[in-house]
């Protein structure tokens, strides 16, 4: 489903929709399914709900391929500024392996049966980090589809709202827009 998921990414998703619509939707996605996961733990007693949850995480990794688990490696090269680019996926690949290193510690203590013992309540706590990302996504995720490096550029320096991103027009030949991000970056 990993696979899927990747494929139909790259060839349906990311060449005709906005990466922060993607991004978007999928957390929203992803949210809604961790929580189901959770609610649904209540009646684990029942076969059919225990399978419903199992197939609800391989739904949740499908929707990460989709959508997420692809723009981990596009985001990070489109939004950092052309002086800064090798340093920002640098970092973000870094903090991607740090966060992964500790959920990978925590995970095993969730559902452990003599540790936490949590089973599918799991789904409330990645749920919320997952709410979390989407409300930090809504504020500060700018979108970057179909716009060159020296437009982000320009709409850093405006501080643009990330909401704003999509619609504002840009020239980038304009002589006060350049001086800007000049007199920005010498600081």
């Amino acid at each position: 489903m990993a696979l899927v998921g990747t494929l139909i990414s790259w060839f349906a998703f990311m060449p005709y929709f906005g990466r922060r619509t993607i991004y978007l939707w999928g957390m929203a996605t992803m949210c809604a399914i961790l929580m189901i996961i959770g609610i649904l733990n209540v009646k684990t007693s029942t076969h059919s709900i225990a399978y419903g949850q199992a197939s609800l995480t391989l739904v949740w990794t499908f929707v990460f391929q989709l959508s997420v688990g692809q723009l981990g490696w596009a985001i990070p090269a489109e939004i950092g500024s052309t002086r800064l680019r090798q340093k920002t996926i640098c970092l973000a690949r870094n903090a991607y392996y740090l966060i992964g290193v500790i959920a990978n510690v925590l995970q095993p203590y969730f559902m452990n049966p003599t540790e936490w013992n949590l089973k599918g309540y799991t789904g409330f706590i990645w749920g919320s980090t997952s709410f979390l990302m989407l409300v930090w996504a809504y504020f500060r995720l700018p979108e970057t589809k179909g716009r060159t490096f020296n437009e982000i550029d320009v709409l850093f320096a405006q501080k643009l709202s990330a909401r704003k991103f999509a619609k504002t027009k840009v020239d980038v030949f304009d002589e006060q827009e350049t001086a800007v991000i000049i007199e920005k970056a010498r600081e």
